[in-house]
This record gives structure tokens, C-alpha cells and sequence, in this order.
């Protein structure tokens, strides 16, 4: 089972009925979450952050009310906007299973309290207890909570984690499509109009788990294994390259492809705020417009690309039209839209991809920018961090080796036996004449 931690419950939540709690980590800036009604004439607003309580208690006893499940930047849930990610979540319509769940409720007559302890017994049994378990109406959420919010950078991986639950939740009857970080899910106190009842929370515990570590618990793949299997398909690549003679298109990925077109678009955004306090000036927009937009079509489908592209613009402060004029852009959609067709043959992916080295070339990434940047770096900046990493792991090893070497020198400087010392410590006695030599 993983480690589980303490959530310290913060005070917009507190102030909350036990029964709509919904316990997490908030981020501790002030980001849009959103709340969505559905219907004849949708609305859906923007609040901040501190005004979540308020939010909530405005849904209590209001039909068919939702709120977002990652915060933004904009007052929107658009992809491009995402600001964070707080936890895990997976939505149960176990009125629409079949096999063993729909007999048991039909010869038992179990409701949501009694469907929501076998979900609970299966997270048991997994080794992943949830943060809570809502009621939606007719159905269940279940929410695991990180213990620190999980940026955009790693959007792909929560979106990829989301789905891994709905596996292993399947006999619950897991809903697929509820894993994007644009998800709503309905508010606790609201009423569920198909059935007339209160969303409730049925169980919370106020635990959470580490992003990472979760992520390795339940995914196929951990970061590590995710990385050779790049490294592998990398090499794979090349030898169909010189199989090919000069075909040079290249197979997608799957993970690792949309966390990288992740960390890009990001990464990007960054850049601009840095340079530009956030407005791409013209004489950049062609570029920088392209090669976003290019990434965006390796992470979401046809459809979502021109909505996405146009929030884009929105945040860089590019004029709306500029997709119209912009010949680059209308060919990223219709390249995305043909290798979406085709997408069973890899081969047929006609879509932009750029090298590393190409889009720090292209972006014009200097050595101090790269330092406020996760995937844009160069060799010399991942090196860097990597010795940093390392550094920080082997301290304590460091640490133990150091109070050695000094207890060693002290017990020669003494006049102590150096062949006794060296059995006692485990360090070989040329070394220690010469730690006595120059401490002499």
C-alpha cells in the first residue's frame, strides 16, 4: 500500500457541511475554477479561488450544478489555461454496468452507501484508499488527493492516470470519457434532476498521496521505464530510417509524445510571460503561433485544436482573425485532421514534429531562460539538474562517508594504530597515511 499524508484542511473548505466536503490541497495563489449549469441556456462561470466556499454553498439545493476539477488561468476550461491539478478522480455510473454489480444491486437492493463500501473495499484491496467518495445522484465519484498540485506540465500524465483508474474500475462502470483536466463533475449539496437527489459526500478521509509516487503505482509504466521505452523507440527510428533510405517520417508515441507537446506548450508560455510580460509582439507571432499550435495537434484531437489555438491567441494577445490569415495554422488542422484518420498507420502521420535543438533554435532560448523552463533545455542545463538531483540524493551518503573521514583522520592524528583503524572504519590504510599527511 502507498504512503499515505495528512491533509491539513484548508479554510475555504472548512466552512463547509461534512456531507459536501470535498477535502484536497488548494493551490495558494488565487487561479479561476468554474461552475457549469447544463440546459436550455447553459452559463457557466469563472470564480476565484477564494471565493470557492461561496461558490459551493450557491449550488446547495440547485439543480444540475458543476464544477471544474483543475483550476485556470482564464475564467475558462480550456486546456491552454490549465494553472493545476489537485488530484485523481474516476466517475462511476454503476447504473449502467452489466455482470456481477447489476445482480447484486437487483437481489439485494443496495444503494450508493452500499455500492460506495465495495468501491471502497477495492481501493483497499489495490492499495489506494480515496480521499472521498460522492454521490452524484445515481452515480460515484471517486477523488484522490495529491500532495502538491500537479502543474500543466503534467497534464498528459494525470489525463493518462485517470484512465488507467477507469481500468482498473471497470466492473463499477467507469465512465472513459471523464479523465480530461476540463472535466466537471457535479457539486456536492446540488440536486441530480434525473433523480431528484442530493449530491452528497458518503466517505472522506483527509489523506493524500505524492503525485509521483502515485503515478508509479498505478500506471503500466513508471517516468523512468517511460523514458527507455523513448530511448528504444528512438533507436527503433533510426534503424527504420536507414531501412527506408531517406524516408525520414517518423512513428508517433503515445505518452510520452503528449507529455512532451505538453511541456512545450507550457514551456512557451513561460517564455512569453518572461520576454513579453505574456503579449507575443509581431514579427514572432508566425513561429511561435505554428509551432504551439503543431504541438497541440500531437496531444488533442482535430476538433479541439482551433478552440485551443484560438485561447491561445486570447493569452498572447494576438487578434482572433489571425488563425484566418495565418496560412501555418490552417495547415497544422488539416494536417491533424488527415493523420487522425490514418491514425492506426503510423507511417501516415503527416503532422509538424520538431527536435529539441530545432525548437531552441527557433524560439531563441538563451542559457538563463532555460532555467525557468522543464523541457526546452539543452544538454549542458540537463546535466546540470541531473547532478543537482544526484547531489541531493547521495547528501545524506555524503554526510555519513565525511563524519567517517574525519573520525578516521582524528584516530590517526592520535597515534593510532592505522591498521586497526583501517578494519574498523573499512578504509584501506594508503588512504589514511595520506589523510595524516595532509592534516598533519
Amino acid at each position: 500500500m502507498l504512503v499515505t499524508h495528512e491533509i491539513t484542511l484548508d479554510p475555504i473548505l472548512a466552512s463547509l457541511p461534512k456531507e459536501f466536503a470535498d477535502p484536497r490541497i488548494l493551490p495558494r495563489s488565487d487561479p479561476y475554477f468554474n461552475i457549469f449549469r447544463p440546459g436550455g441556456d447553459p452559463v457557466q462561470v469563472g470564480w476565484r479561488l477564494h471565493d470557492m466556499s461561496a461558490a459551493i454553498a450557491s449550488c446547495h439545493g440547485v439543480h444540475d450544478s458543476y464544477i471544474s476539477q483543475a483550476f485556470f488561468k482564464q475564467p475558462n476550461r480550456r486546456a491552454i489555461s490549465l494553472f493545476g491539478l489537485t488530484h485523481a478522480w474516476v466517475d462511476l455510473d454503476y447504473y449502467k454496468c452489466q455482470g456481477w454489480l447489476t445482480d447484486f444491486i437487483k437481489n439485494t437492493g443496495a444503494d450508493a452507501h452500499q455500492v460506495a463500501s465495495l468501491v471502497l473495499d477495492k481501493c483497499r484491496e489495490i492499495g489506494i484508499p480515496p480521499t472521498s467518495i460522492q454521490s452524484s445522484g445515481r452515480g460515484l465519484y471517486v477523488k484522490w488527493s495529491f500532495t502538491n498540485m500537479v502543474g500543466p506540465a503534467g497534464a498528459a500524465r494525470v489525463r493518462a492516470l485517470n484512465r488507467q483508474l477507469v481500468r482498473l474500475f471497470a466492473d463499477f462502470g467507469a465512465d472513459p470519457a471523464a479523465c480530461d483536466v476540463s472535466r466537471v463533475l457535479r457539486v456536492p449539496g446540488s440536486i441530480n434532476s434525473k433523480t431528484g437527489t442530493i449530491c452528497t459526500t458518503l466517505y472522506s478521509d483527509a489523506i493524500s498521496y505524492d503525485y509521483s509516487e502515485f503515478c508509479d503505482e498505478i500506471l503500466p509504466l513508471t517516468l523512468d521505464e517511460l523514458h527507455q521505452r523513448q530511448a528504444d523507440r528512438q533507436a527503433a527510428r533510426e534503424q527504420r530510417k536507414e531501412d527506408r533510405r531517406g524516408d525520414h517520417r517518423r512513428k508517433g508515441r503515445i505518452l510520452d509524445k503528449a507529455d512532451w507537446s505538453c511541456k512545450v506548450v507550457a514551456d512557451m508560455t513561460t517564455l512569453a510571460d518572461m520576454r513579453w510580460g505574456g503579449r507575443v509582439p509581431e514579427g514572432q507571432r508566425d513561429t511561435w503561433t505554428w509551432i504551439a499550435a503543431a504541438h497541440l495537434a500531437l496531444w488533442l484531437p482535430p476538433s479541439d485544436i482551433q478552440p485551443e489555438v484560438e485561447e491561445l491567441l486570447h493569452i498572447w494577445q494576438i487578434e482572433p482573425d489571425f488563425i484566418r490569415k495565418n496560412k501555418n495554422l490552417t495547415s497544422v488542422i488539416n494536417r491533424a485532421k488527415k493523420s487522425w484518420s490514418a491514425k492506426k498507420n503510423p507511417d501516415e502521420d503527416i503532422r509538424y514534429k520538431f527536435g529539441k535543438e530545432t525548437l531552441i533554435k527557433k524560439l531563441e532560448i538563451d542559457k538563463t531562460e532555460m532555467a525557468n523552463l522543464n523541457a526546452l533545455i539543452d544538454k549542458e542545463e540537463k546535466y546540470k539538474r541531473h547532478k543537482k538531483s544526484r547531489n541531493i540524493k547521495n547528501m545524506p551518503k555524503n554526510i555519513e562517508r565525511n563524519a567517517k573521514k574525519m573520525t578516521a583522520i582524528a584516530m590517526a592524528q592520535a597515534g593510532g594504530d592505522l591498521i586497526e583503524i583501517a578494519k574498523n572504519t573499512g578504509i584501506n590504510v594508503r588512504t589514511l597515511r595520506r589523510w595524516r599527511k595532509e592534516n598533519a
